[in-house]
């Protein structure tokens, strides 16, 4: 009984220290208006829903624009990599054949295509993969370590 007596006035102090901390980086924030949640929503990336994986490549405006073949290769090699960290973040064993069985994947369900965004000043590019359960699909690729 003796050491609540001192325990629970720390645990005060440092609940109140940590929703004082919370509540000063939540004024930090730009308060979210619809066309900066529109903007997050055009610009996510992975798994989107369960049938759509996307990739989000953004081309800067400038005197030397990439090529649209450059941007799709670069998108195809992003989704590749990302597909295999997913993998290995799960804890599943990425072989030869998983990466070959990804590569066909994007190949075949992957869609490329130039994004009109409002208020967007760089040419915003998609990489969509979809497939019926996507995610479960990648799960079912290879097995868990």
């Amino acid at each position: 009984m003796k050491q609540w007596h001192t325990v629970f006035p720390i645990l005060i102090v440092l609940t109140i220290s940590s929703i004082s901390c919370t509540k000063q980086i939540i004024d930090k924030h730009e308060p979210n208006t619809p066309q900066n949640e529109r903007r997050e929503i055009f610009l996510k990336e992975g798994f989107i829903s369960n049938d759509v994986f996307r990739i989000v490549i953004i081309d800067v405006q400038d005197d030397k624009h990439e090529s649209i073949e450059s941007i799709t290769d670069k998108a195809r090699k992003r989704a590749l990599a990302t597909l295999q960290k997913y993998m290995i973040d799960n804890s599943m064993v990425y072989t030869k054949n998983t990466r070959a069985q990804l590569m066909n994947l994007i190949r075949d369900r992957g869609r490329f295509s130039k994004q009109d965004i409002t208020g967007n000043t760089n040419d915003v590019y998609y990489l969509e993969i979809k497939k019926n359960n996507i995610k479960g699909y990648i799960d079912s690729l290879a097995s868990k370590r």
